[in-house]
């Protein structure tokens, strides 16, 4: 027995939530199977059930109860002496449960956790653990800000220029997007505010300023996904070669338009194939056919075999289609210069 610290009411050793306040207990505050059950046939079982019924609430997006029946699994799971692996798996559910639930801190804790039980050998993939673990304290620090609601200013840090709304270090009014247009674009290096001041903006730690990064991250993995998909060979598609070799013999007819799947410019140069200009105009196309990379030729000639390579979205409940639409709507060279630059990575090469 033990007493719940809110409301001071008995507990039973086994029990993940107090029956009068409702108050859930974070991991360490969980009570250890002994090891002396650790012989019950029946612990090996319990503990296999409360983990399907954690996966199951996780699933059916009930976080608050999968990460109570992940709490307990893990519980049985001690007793049972499964070694590292095992708890790592729990620990990984319960930590996106707690995650998903908004318990930030606490599911940062079980990432650090899985990071120590992987130990130094797990390479990128303890990296990857401690750094996920500590953007999720950060979160909670800047959830916990915005909740309490103060208002919480701060400098620019990496990345955040582009992407989250700009203040006025001065008079702390909210920027318009015509006024930061030239400082997101990295034209300029201060901003002129309507009070008279010249500095460089803020960033204001609010629920607007964390929205904002979260849909960064998401539209940085979509893009990388167009990208992906982009650059790969698709038999079958249009091929820039043949398209340019197309445009230099018979380029007069407008042939290249129609394998490219633009017949209505052909009619225009078979109009004036009696002239030399839709000869010149098709040379002049079928060097720049060769000039592009083949990701800029798949996004513009082949984008319904891109769309159809690129995996669909599988994170339940959630909607980011309005971050980035997969049709491309701008010109392709700046789409892959833009992304390219962002990622800090080369363009395509050409070929």
């Amino acid at each position: 027995m033990r007493a719940c610290p809110e409301c001071q009411i008995e507990l039973e050793s086994w029990e993940v939530a107090c029956r009068k306040c409702g108050k859930l207990y974070r991991p360490q505050d969980m009570p250890t199977i002994e090891q002396a059950l650790s012989s019950d046939a029946g612990l090996e079982e319990s503990y296999k059930q409360w983990l399907e019924r954690g996966k199951d609430e996780l699933a059916a997006g009930r976080f608050e109860e999968a990460a109570a029946c992940l709490q307990e699994a893990l519980r049985r799971l001690r007793g049972l002496d499964a070694g590292a692996v095992g708890e790592s798996e729990v620990r990984l559910l319960l930590a996106e449960a707690l995650e998903k639930a908004k318990k930030l801190a606490e599911a940062a804790q079980q990432l650090e956790l899985v990071a120590g039980l992987d130990g130094d050998g797990a390479g990128s993939k303890r990296e990857e653990l401690v750094r996920r673990a500590d953007e999720l304290k950060k979160e909670a620090v800047d959830l916990s800000l915005v909740t309490r609601g103060e208002d919480v200013f701060r400098a620019l840090e990496p990345g955040e220029a582009r992407v989250v709304p700009l203040y006025c270090s001065a008079c702390r009014r909210l920027l318009s997007e015509a006024e930061v247009f030239g400082f997101r674009r990295g034209a300029e290096a201060d901003i002129r505010c309507l009070c008279g001041v010249e500095a460089s903006p803020l960033a204001k730690l609010d629920a607007k300023h964390a929205r904002a990064l979260r849909e960064a991250s998401v539209m940085r993995g979509r893009k990388a996904q167009l990208i992906e998909a982009a650059s790969r060979d698709y038999p079958g598609g249009k091929n820039r070669y043949v398209a340019a070799a197309l445009a230099a013999v018979l380029g007069d007819l407008g042939l290249h338009r129609v394998y490219l799947g633009e017949g209505s410019a052909c009619v225009v140069y078979m109009l004036f194939c009696w002239t030399f200009v839709p000869w010149v105009a098709a040379l002049f196309e079928a060097v720049g056919y060769l000039s592009m990379s083949k990701v800029t030729f798949n996004l513009s000639y082949n984008i319904d075999r891109v769309l159809a390579a690129i995996p669909a979205e599988t994170t339940a409940g959630e909607d980011h289609s309005e971050l980035f639409s997969m049709e491309v709507t701008e010109d392709p060279e700046d789409f892959v210069d833009e992304y390219t630059a962002g990622t800090g990575s080369g363009a395509e090469p050409r070929e």
